[in-house]
């Protein structure tokens, strides 16, 4: 997160890569504005998460309460104005794509240390793992693409995540200290961990 040249003295612009949870005091004389590549999100005086890395071209952001206006580009006109419950994301070519009315909390979870995946595929669970346990996640079985995952983390060792994915969807995995490839149907483990509760519901 960075603050742009004469922050505070007008508009209150800093740029992000990654994912931040903001909560804002409205100020309409000195606006504030994260700018992720090409898309900027205003302050309309809210809580919001934005997410943004570099690997991904797609912007995300979530509106817990109050309301922010978004935007790919200049043009003020085109900006997309959220409100609470309303989830947006901005792929490619610019267009923001809002749902309304939804449950927030797996988007603002990161904040206390948690992870909520919400029938999210395997393949999105892995990037995930990637940024939070800073370990390199494989799939190199192509058949579990179309595993999706609902469960919630709580601050588990990823050898405690790692087993209860497997066991909630059925698969394998190898750890071999920073890496870890998904390698096919039927759990087994390389690093078995001790009895937990599973917190998991799974579906293909």
């Amino acid at each position: 997160l960075v603050t742009r040249d004469g922050f505070g003295n007008g508009a209150r612009e800093v740029e992000l890569t990654g994912e931040a949870l903001f909560t804002v005091v409205h100020d309409a004389t000195r606006p504030f504005r994260v700018i992720v590549g090409g898309t900027v999100v205003e302050d309309l005086g809210t809580e919001f998460a934005v997410r943004g890395y570099g690997d991904s071209p797609r912007v995300r952001v979530a509106v817990a309460s109050g309301s922010v206006a978004i935007r790919h580009g200049l043009g003020p006109d085109t900006a997309v104005v959220l409100a609470p419950r309303d989830v947006a994301t901005v792929g490619d070519s610019g267009v923001v794509a809002v749902q309304r009315g939804i449950d927030v909390s797996p988007f603002t979870a990161f904040s206390s240390g948690r992870l909520i995946f919400v029938d999210t595929p395997l393949s999105e669970v892995a990037a995930e793992l990637t940024r939070w346990y800073g370990v390199e996640v494989r799939i190199t079985d192509a058949s579990l693409v179309d595993k999706h995952l609902t469960v919630t983390f709580e601050r588990e060792a990823l050898d405690e995540v790692l087993r209860i994915i497997g066991m909630s969807l059925d698969v394998r995995y190898v750890r071999d200290g920073n890496r870890v490839e998904f390698t096919g149907q039927g759990y087994t483990s390389s690093r078995p961990t001790p009895d937990a509760r599973v917190l998991a519901e799974a579906g293909a």
